[in-house]
């Protein structure tokens, strides 16, 4: 009997040992995913800015704890901010998906609706990804999932128009704590008109104050601008600051009040096509137009940076004629990533 009880207390701890996350590394460090950390307390990080010691970093942690599908998905996301048509990306996400199903499908969602990792766009199969992902919401995980359907929803992309479903996912989101849907709910709110001034800058400020950076960028441009917030260059200063230090690019490319329009503008649009290749690697959690395939215009009629469409690339990877270079737009890819 003795020898028994040995015996399960053995398998009893085994079990638990195994379901106890591996310690904190410098992938995590250096590429951990912003707002879902491994696990609580952990490091995340909202923009990679050494790609080259990421991907080492999280070969290092998969070969130590091959046990942890997690690193999987943040060496894909280093990759990613490496060179997004990196098609090594999908097969470490693809077999993440079996032990992360939900942050695995948001991923590969992100990658479809962009045409990432060497994926073909195509907005119905990044459509069913996010509904997947969506699948185990109210977890946390499943948020950025639920937030990239609830905009395709909105948008009538991928599949049938649902606004109201839509809205009332991202109000959900925003109201759990996940930011960049309260980033994503102001936008969609103030490009149908759909709410006041005031009440998209509340919205940026909740998601300023919730982690995302972008959000904060934004909200500094609206009191730089006096749309919905008072005139206060001191604070729109701080905000480009706060949003800059943590990696934001369109932050940092704001943050010159005072410079000749002209030159902060050219500066803007830099610091934005970098922004895309630097965002989280989970897009999931960000507005496409927020982030993808647009330069902003910036314009004192409206407090959100708008973007004008760039050309789609052709399938021979050319863009008019000349030859195309891809562009990281994921981050919130897994957001947002």
């Amino acid at each position: 009997m003795r020898g028994i009880l040995t015996l399960m207390a053995l398998i009893l701890s085994s079990a638990m040992a195994s379901a106890q996350p591996a310690p904190q590394t410098a992938c995590d460090s250096l590429a951990g995913l912003w707002l879902l950390p491994r696990a609580e307390g952990m490091a995340q990080v909202y923009a990679i800015d050494d790609a080259p010691a990421a991907i080492a970093a999280c070969d290092a942690a998969r070969a130590q704890y091959p046990s942890e599908p997690a690193f999987a998905l943040l060496l894909a996301r280093a990759l990613m901010a490496a060179d997004p048509m990196d098609t090594r990306a999908v097969a470490l996400v693809t077999g993440a998906q079996a032990e992360l199903p939900v942050l695995g499908a948001a991923q590969l969602a992100a990658y479809y609706e962009n045409g990432l990792a060497g994926l073909p766009a195509s907005e119905r199969i990044a459509r069913d990804f996010y509904a997947r992902a969506c699948e185990g919401w109210p977890a946390p995980n499943a948020r950025p999932g639920c937030a990239g359907l609830a905009r395709m929803m909105i948008e009538g992309r991928g599949g049938p128009a649902d606004e109201s479903g839509g809205f009332e996912m991202l109000q959900s989101l925003c109201s759990e704590g996940w930011a960049m849907a309260c980033t994503d709910l102001a936008q969609q709110q103030e490009l149908r008109g759909e709410a006041s001034d005031s009440q998209v800058t509340a919205l940026l400020a909740r998601a300023c104050d919730g982690g995302d950076l972008f959000g904060c960028s934004v909200l500094g441009f609206r009191y730089e601008t006096e749309t919905g917030a008072p005139y206060d260059i001191a604070r729109a200063r701080a905000l480009y600051e706060r949003a800059c230090d943590g990696g934001e690019m369109l932050g940092c490319g704001l943050r010159h009040v005072g410079q000749h329009p002209g030159q902060r503008a050219r500066c803007a649009r830099r610091c934005a096509a970098r922004h895309r290749r630097v965002r989280p690697g989970l897009s999931a959690g960000r507005s496409r137009s927020l982030r993808s395939g647009r330069y902003p215009a910036l314009s004192r009629r409206r407090g959100l940076p708008h973007r004008a469409p760039l050309a789609r690339p052709r399938v021979d990877g050319t863009q008019d004629g000349t030859r195309w270079r891809a562009r990281k737009k994921a981050d919130r890819s897994l957001a947002g990533w």
